[in-house]
């Protein structure tokens, strides 16, 4: 069966929460940016359950991915891919020319992926618990 990227309902950003064991002041949080146009929320359904799902805000020209999260058991599927591809759309739409994203140093999956989107680690930083990060980013060269 397919996968089906698209806007949640309310009822499914619930089931989303409780699925990554998010806290119940994200669900408010996701809520929030569902109702605004610089924000962009998808998710990922296969099979009627929900998988994972990509979250990206809007700036100008520049777009920052916030979170591309896949559950462990869908992983493997590229269905990070095709939430890529459905924000890269709309950023596309938007306007977007460069979009930037933060990614664990440990995460080497996360990395490759990004990579092999013609994303470029331009430099490190910490989060606050003191973990290293990568900035990662990418020009936009949309053929219109």
């Amino acid at each position: 069966m397919s996968v089906i990227i698209r806007r949640p309902t309310l009822y499914e950003l619930k089931r989303l929460v409780k699925a990554l064991l998010i806290r119940e002041k994200d669900l408010r949080r996701f809520q929030k940016k569902l109702k605004k146009q610089n924000h962009i929320v998808y998710i990922a359904k296969l099979n009627k359950k929900i998988c994972g799902y990509i979250d990206a805000r809007m700036f100008k020209r520049v777009a920052y991915i916030e979170n591309i999260v896949i559950l462990k058991k869908f992983q493997g599927r590229k269905i990070s891919r095709k939430l890529y591809d459905k924000c890269m759309k709309i950023m596309k739409q938007k306007g977007i020319k460069r979009i930037k994203l933060f990614v664990y140093s440990t995460k080497k999956r996360a990395i490759n992926f990004w990579e092999k989107q013609g994303f470029f680690v331009i430099s490190t930083t910490k989060d606050r618990f003191g973990k290293k990060l990568f900035v990662v980013e990418k020009y936009c060269l949309f053929a219109f």
